[in-house]
Order: C-alpha cells, then structure tokens, then sequence
C-alpha cells in the first residue's frame, strides 16, 4: 500500500484522531492545495487525511495507535512497541507477563512498512 492508501484506511477507523502537529491534505493531487497543521484546537475539515509523506504525521500516528491500546490496568499502561524480525516484517506488539511472571509480547498488528503496520494497528478491532 502507498501512503495515500494507507492515510484514508487510517481516518476511516473510528479510533482515528487528530493529533497537533499532524499535517492534513486533500485525498486527490489537488494543485496548490495548501493546508497548515493541526493546531491545538484539533479541528480538521471533513475530507482531509493524514499527509503520510511528512514524518512528524507518521509519528503521531503510532501516537493515535498507543491512545487506542492504552489502558492502566496492563503492563506498562499497554503500551505498544513497532519491531520488525529477520524477513523485514514490521510488528505491533503490546508486552505483558503471563503466569510465571515471564515477559511476552502479543502481535496486534503486522505490515510490509513500519507505517502499514501502524495503521494496521488504528484499524484492527480490539
């Protein structure tokens, strides 16, 4: 998936939101379409996505990822981690200890790209 693909899977999830910082854009190559970053009012016009070429927006969307998997009662608030393994497959994981008290990691999500991994992370059910 290219960016712009992965960008509208992303706001058509219901966990998705927008984050300061993140820069929107027009879904079409609309020239001279110029759009400022979500500001601290968080307001964005109905229609836009995520411009995933701008790396500050690729990081506040593992940061949109870590809002939906976080809950205090697990292990480190559940936060989620990106790996990749050996094959250069991407991972979203989430730690946790199991009865003997051992670290493990359950996989929430996995992609070709560490982005399509993210988003894939946004869109799954919980």
């Amino acid at each position: 998936m290219n960016n712009l693909d992965l960008a509208k899977l992303a706001v058509s999830s219901q966990f998705w939101k927008w984050l300061p910082g993140m820069l929107p854009r027009h879904p079409e190559d609309v020239p001279n379409f110029w759009i400022q970053r979500v500001g601290e009012e968080k307001t964005v016009r109905k229609g836009l996505i995520p411009d995933f070429d701008d790396i500050a927006t690729q990081y506040l969307a593992l940061e949109v990822a870590r809002i939906k998997f976080f809950d205090d009662s697990k292990l480190w608030n559940g936060r989620i981690e990106i790996r990749q393994d050996h094959k250069h497959i991407f991972f979203a994981l989430q730690p946790y200890h199991d009865e003997e008290g051992c670290l493990c990691y359950n996989c929430i999500a996995s992609g070709s790209t560490e982005l399509e991994c993210i988003v894939n992370a946004i869109v799954c059910d919980l």
